[in-house]
């Protein structure tokens, strides 16, 4: 199941990370809770924003909003609480950036 393939992963000496998309219409905050919970004591979590394609498998989420910014900093707040690290990517700004060695 994916929450003994996490605890794995926590346990182990293997550099990771947990990322998750964020589709606002999916994406509660109780959902991100959830999230939260599944990897509570993680070292990194990164979120980045959905972003709509034409190619996405699922046709209903073709026309789904992008992400805001505001959205993803909202999920961060939400996620601090869990992860000692939550790094959010896709804001379109240098903040999301990270040096090499983070």
């Amino acid at each position: 199941s994916i929450t003994r393939s996490i605890r794995v992963l926590m346990q182990s000496n293997v550099a990771h990370e947990f990322r998750t998309t964020i589709v606002s219409s999916f994406h509660t905050d109780e959902e991100i809770m959830g999230i939260g919970r599944s990897v509570e004591g993680a070292d990194r979590l990164v979120i980045q924003p959905y972003v709509p394609r034409e190619d996405v498998p699922d046709p209903r989420l073709r026309n789904e909003a992008r992400t805001t910014p505001k959205r993803l900093r909202e999920v961060e707040r939400i996620l601090q609480d869990y992860a000692k690290r939550v790094v959010v990517r896709g804001l379109g700004t240098t903040k999301d950036t990270e040096p090499a060695n983070a």
